[in-house]
């Protein structure tokens, strides 16, 4: 994850520059980033934990079909806890992975970020 935002930071460190370049301050781009990150993490972590659910759910019913009763509990039981701790780790990878790209966007010098090819 902090590959594709780092990346992402600097496909557009132009764009950041020019922002930079009419009075945007460091932690306003900051923010941007964030905020990019944030919205990410809200249409990823759901997929992300229902994806993770339908693999549960894949996993019983394989069981289910290679031999039945004795060595497996084909039982599904999804803990409201687990779920809540697979978001809080997803949101935290998540922000880690932002925070030193949204840094770099931020501590960007404007006529070095518009100057650059």
């Amino acid at each position: 994850m902090y590959n594709s935002f780092q990346i992402s930071v600097v496909e557009r460190i132009k764009e950041f520059g020019l922002l930079r370049a009419v009075g945007t301050t460091p932690n306003q781009i900051i923010n941007i980033v964030l905020r990019e990150a944030t919205i990410l993490a809200c249409i990823g972590v759901p997929i992300g934990i229902m994806c993770g659910m339908a693999a549960m759910w894949g996993i019983t019913v394989v069981f289910k079909l290679i031999g039945g009763t004795g060595l497996f509990i084909t039982k599904l039981v999804i803990d409201p806890f687990v779920i809540v701790i697979s978001i809080v780790v997803g949101l935290i990878s998540i922000y880690l992975s932002a925070f030193l790209p949204a840094i770099f966007a931020g501590r960007i010098s404007p006529l070095l970020a518009i100057s650059s090819n």
